[in-house]
């Protein structure tokens, strides 16, 4: 399969679906490695407007909204939302685990990378530049886990 970055997505009923998207055409890499090891990714999706299930506990006011914690509900990621929001996407963590990080609990254990700073929407995709700077995650990238 080469190396190539794995993104998923998870369809009904929830199985796995790798999708690698930062190649360019058959051959060209869009990723490259500093002197230090670091695994740079010139453009890459990071997120996409699609319908995607979430556990109630993830969904913000999941309580006042009366939802069930562990429950997985399907909610869109609007294509308009994606471009007027990509901007937030730009400079922040790369996590290894999908958890919620703040200045106050920024979770470092799980940090990784970072993205880049000109985040596009090209439909149906946030795409971003980012640096991975773990060797765990950079094997995981390699090996498609």
């Amino acid at each position: 399969m080469g190396k190539t970055l794995k993104f998923w997505r998870l369809m009904e009923p929830f199985n796995m679906i790798k999708l690698a998207y930062d190649r360019i055409g058959l051959q060209k890499t869009v990723r490259f490695f500093d002197e230090d090891g670091r695994l740079y990714i010139k453009q890459t999706p990071i997120s996409k407007a699609m319908v995607n299930p979430y556990r109630g506990c993830e969904i913000p006011d999941f309580d006042r909204l009366v939802w069930e914690a562990e429950r997985f509900y399907r909610l869109l990621r609007p294509a308009d939302a994606l471009m007027k929001a990509r901007q937030t996407f730009e400079k922040i963590p790369v996590l290894l685990d999908h958890i919620h990080v703040t200045a106050e609990r920024p979770h470092s254990e799980s940090v990784v990378g970072a993205t880049g700073e000109a985040a596009d929407f090209i439909s149906p995709y946030l795409m971003n530049s980012m640096v991975i700077w773990d060797q765990q995650a950079i094997s995981k990238i390699k090996n498609g886990s």
